[in-house]
């Protein structure tokens, strides 16, 4: 049997993207271009909306913005047509692969996959939300459209969204393709025992929204600093991101101990957050429905401890007393806030250089989904052509 060809052109199907912020966004941008720097072709479809233009051009690669209706207030489509003008456009591309990106709501997601199927293309799909309550519609999803006996390659961001996948599937394998972060942009920072004098500064950088817990990182850091003046250590947080909750969270820090110690700093683009985390101690992270956590991916490059909730996507990458301190609830988040704080050789310890970091580097992991696409393609058989007796009925 003669070799596959080689996967060349790539369609990167995606419910969300730029201009909206978030971890798929950055995901799908991030990875096309690494895998454009690898000569592929690749395309992002995607629903969202930028009004200041309609199909455009990332550095190396494409991106095409479908026309249509989208639901008022959430951005994703509600076209009964979509699944007809994916198929459109995928055929129009003659694409080697589709790569399906899927959120908790992705119905540009699902029709990229009914339009992988008419087609007969190899498509891989990856989840990167922590699945919960829509493992059951998932599961639900499973039951008409049978995705598990499809010719279909699943994945997932990491292990934790992984295992909640494989049930929702039908039991089919689901494998591990993790975000990525270009080590050579996150110098590590200066190995020193106090960058701010003898205060502690820990950083943070999230969506302003309940998912990500600024509110509870507050009542923790609250905590810390208490637990911390006692070893007469201050300590300051400082938030990079921008939300809805920004006003509750002006509210919160404006009156106690929170004031002065607390400080907004709005939306950071990735040139002001290396300077953030190289003037940092250390980064926190208190969501607890993260899927990966690129964040504190890019903090743990820089050289920055982390302090995070157990049983989240940086598992993967973060180990509990080596690169990170992590906590099972919030009152052990502001204990081990404080704990970092007040003792100088653990916080020396915890930043030091992980080498097992190049494997979430960019290089590495566009080499793995090029794997991936290569053996999606092996799953799909030919349709069997018709004899000449059929061709004459």
């Amino acid at each position: 049997m003669p070799p596959a060809p080689p996967i060349q052109k790539i369609a990167m199907v995606s419910d969300w993207y730029a201009p909206r912020l978030g971890g798929v966004e950055s995901h799908v941008a991030d990875l096309a271009a690494a895998l454009a720097r690898r000569g592929r072709d690749v395309a992002v479809l995607t629903t969202t909306k930028d009004f200041s233009m309609t199909t455009a051009g990332g550095r190396d690669f494409t991106i095409d913005r479908l026309a249509t209706t989208t639901a008022p207030g959430f951005g994703f489509s509600i076209s009964p047509f979509l699944a007809n003008q994916v198929t459109r456009r995928l055929e129009a591309g003659n694409f080697d692969v589709v790569h399906v990106h899927a959120s908790v709501v992705s119905p540009l997601a699902l029709a990229g996959l009914i339009a992988a199927r008419r087609l007969d293309l190899p498509a891989v799909v990856t989840f990167h939300s922590m699945l919960l309550r829509a493992a059951d519609m998932l599961a639900r999803a499973e039951k008409i459209w049978r995705w598990g006996e499809s010719p279909l390659l699943f994945t997932a961001v990491s292990r934790v969204v992984a295992a909640q996948a494989g049930p929702a599937v039908g039991g089919a394998p689901v494998e591990v393709l993790s975000n990525g972060v270009d080590l050579d942009g996150w110098p590590e920072r200066p190995r020193r025992p106090f960058v701010n004098g003898r205060k502690i500064v820990f950083a943070t950088a999230m969506r302003l929204t309940r998912k990500k817990r600024p509110l509870e990182l507050l009542d923790s850091f609250e905590i810390a600093l208490k637990i911390a003046s006692a070893s007469d250590r201050e300590l300051e947080l400082r938030i990079a991101g921008e939300g809805p909750l920004r006003g509750k969270i002006e509210a919160r820090i404006a009156t106690g101990a929170l004031a002065g110690n607390v400080r907004l700093l709005g939306r950071l683009g990735r040139d002001d957050l290396r300077g953030l985390y190289a003037s940092s101690d250390a980064f926190v992270m208190p969501s607890t429905r993260e899927s990966f956590g690129i964040a504190a991916l890019e903090a743990r490059a820089s050289g920055l401890p982390v302090v995070a909730m157990t049983g989240t996507g940086a598992d993967d990458f973060l180990t509990n007393g080596e690169t990170a301190l992590l906590a099972s609830d919030d009152r052990l988040l502001a204990a081990q806030m404080a704990r970092l704080a007040c003792d100088d050789a653990l916080r020396e310890k915890l930043g030091r250089r992980d080498t097992a970091l190049k494997e979430f580097d960019w290089a590495n992991v566009a080499e793995r989904h090029i794997a991936a696409y290569a053996k999606a393609a092996s799953l799909v058989r030919p349709r069997p052509t018709a004899t000449a007796a059929e061709q004459s009925m």
